[in-house]
């Protein structure tokens, strides 16, 4: 059980300000400062608090007790709603008892650099998954103008890139000082791996590009910005077995089968989920399925075609569903969501082999079975990874997935094969 213990600094004659120590094991000592000021004379070390019959002027010593072990109570709280769920940085205790005050704005104030993020959401013209990385950037750069002041172009530096990244880092903990100022937000904001930071700062680059042809200020600040690279694990899909054994099964229980028939002709079709939940019966058409991805078609919109084989049409003549919609869609996220129900029907096939993933926080490779760490997205992989181990064709598979001929993640999605490995190797030197 973690502890937090006050003490002062005895080795001097004038007023000590009283510290706080967090103890949790022998891993984890934290320390910091109050706003409190005793003599150390006065100080009950046993008891952490101003010895009685003590007379002080101003507050009193039954205040300051008070006070103190208000502080205490309030640390421990904090640290034991943020401990296992997130990072606690060094400066924990001083996070929490000493928060920058939030800068009230005035109404008549000068335009911000948050109003012209605004404006360039307004002109921008992105993809949808762009927009809303961009829309969460915003109301990001919006509450850290609210704690740490207004930002001008005049401000903006490779330095302020390096804060609002550790902001953004760091939000986690700095949410629970600001109830207020969060109280909009509708989500609890979760830890940030550095990837999700990547993202949200390419937002940001991309507003300076279009504030610099815009001609509101000349230097680009990412340009002596060094970003922190990229890290992914190898794909995780499905074997084309292991979908074949999902598809027909007789023990999947009744709640999970429509969950089971999404994700089997989700399998079977490689779509997005975004552009899967809005297919309709008119997007098929004899045997193919033709779709534009939403992710593309501002940038560059072409129509994938996907043959529809015989078992993934029997799933779709399985349903009649109303509206024209092509399947019985279920939302994708949430406890009762799509993908929280893959999960759950993966492990109920018993799919637990060992899978090696990147840990987001700390970037370090992480064994877990593979029914924790399904989802909607490894339909689309399972897709592209089974259609690869046919045919060693990236141009004939990007037609039916709707990947540009540069698309880093459909390299990432390519996981090869050892069969495909032995094949190559035997060809080249034989058996």
């Amino acid at each position: 059980m973690p502890t937090v213990k006050a003490f002062v600094r005895t080795k001097t004659k004038s007023k000590s300000v009283v510290r706080l120590r967090i103890s949790d094991g022998r891993a984890v000592t934290l320390y910091g400062v109050t706003d409190i000021e005793v003599m150390p004379d006065h100080w009950n070390p046993t008891k952490e608090e101003i010895k009685p019959r003590i007379q002080l002027r101003g507050e009193s010593r039954e205040a300051i007790n008070t006070r103190i072990a208000e502080l205490k109570n309030k640390v421990l709280s904090e640290y034991l709603i943020a401990k296992g769920k997130v990072p606690i940085p060094p400066d924990f205790i001083n996070l929490t008892l000493n928060p920058p005050a939030p800068i009230e704005c005035s109404p008549d104030k000068v335009k911000s650099l948050h109003d012209y993020f605004e404006e360039y959401r307004d002109e921008a013209k992105v993809s949808l998954g762009r927009a809303k990385n961009t829309k969460v950037f915003s109301e990001i750069l919006r509450r850290y103008e609210a704690i740490y002041g207004i930002l001008s172009f005049a401000d903006c530096t490779a330095e302020l890139i390096g804060k609002i990244e550790t902001f953004m880092r760091d939000e986690h903990l700095i949410q629970l000082n600001y109830p207020k100022l969060y109280a909009d937000v509708k989500k609890c904001i979760k830890p940030r791996g550095q990837n999700t930071l990547n993202d949200k700062l390419k937002a940001f680059n991309a507003f300076f590009t279009w504030a610099r042809k815009k001609k509101y200020f000349k230097e680009l600040p990412f340009e002596s910005y060094e970003f922190s690279s990229y890290v992914y694990a190898d794909p995780i899909p499905l074997l084309p077995e292991e979908v074949e054994a999902l598809r027909v099964s007789t023990t999947i229980p009744n709640e999970l089968l429509l969950v089971r028939d999404l994700f089997c002709l989700q399998c079977y079709l490689g779509c997005r989920v975004g552009d899967y939940i809005s297919l309709r019966k008119e997007n098929v058409q004899k045997d193919i399925l033709m779709y534009i991805p939403v992710k593309t078609i501002e940038d560059t919109p072409a129509t994938v075609y996907v043959p529809i084989n015989t078992k993934a049409m029997a799933l779709i003549d399985k349903y009649r569903y109303p509206e024209g919609k092509l399947m019985p869609f279920i939302k994708v996220n949430g406890a009762d969501g799509y993908n929280k129900r893959i999960k759950q029907l993966c492990a109920v096939a018993k799919f637990t082999r060992s899978v090696v993933v990147i840990n987001p926080l700390t970037r370090k490779p992480e064994t877990k079975p593979l029914c924790k760490v399904v989802s909607s997205h490894t339909a689309r992989k399972t897709f592209i990874n089974s259609n690869y181990i046919e045919t060693q064709d990236p141009a004939l598979i990007s037609k039916m997935t709707g990947h540009t001929a540069d698309s880093k993640a459909f390299a990432r999605y390519r996981n090869i094969d050892l069969d495909i490995l032995r094949k190559q190797i035997n060809k080249t030197f034989g058996e």
